[in-house]
């Protein structure tokens, strides 16, 4: 069973996130904040990290900068559901960052039941052809 890790401050969206991914039959680990939810990254491992990115303290950017220190290739989903805060740089200027500072994907809330499944399921399946091509390409080497 692959292990999601669910980093949003909104209780309400963390929730909902969890029940439709259990759902799935994946195994659900939510964090409420960055912090939390870099210490969970750092003490298990995870098979993908959906990250809010307005949160107070530690925001997703900050977030996403410091998991990706420790892991280079877990896939990460960006979300947000604000389109302009002050000093930022609007919706799709703070998702396309999170791309950029190494977010898999990035999705807008809010999103629909099915939009955040596939985005899940894409990212974990794209996650595992690189695995299995890393190996093959390990045992080509050792043949």
């Amino acid at each position: 069973m692959a292990r999601i890790l669910v980093i949003d401050d909104d209780r309400a969206v963390s929730s909902s996130l969890g029940a439709m991914l259990e759902y799935e039959e994946f195994d659900v680990v939510i964090a409420d904040d960055g912090r939390s939810g870099v210490a969970a990254a750092q003490s298990a491992a995870f098979d993908l990290i959906i990250i809010d990115i307005f949160m107070p303290g530690m925001d997703g950017l900050d977030t996403i900068r410091a998991i990706r220190v420790r892991d280079a290739v877990v896939p990460i989903i960006a979300i947000s559901g604000f389109t302009t805060r002050a000093g930022s740089l609007g919706e799709a200027g703070v998702l396309a960052r999170a791309v950029e500072l190494g977010a898999t994907l990035a999705l807008e809330k809010p999103f629909r039941r099915r939009e955040i499944i596939g985005a899940v399921k894409s990212c974990m399946e794209t996650s595992q052809r690189a695995s299995r091509d890393k190996w093959e390409k390990t045992d080509a080497v050792l043949l």
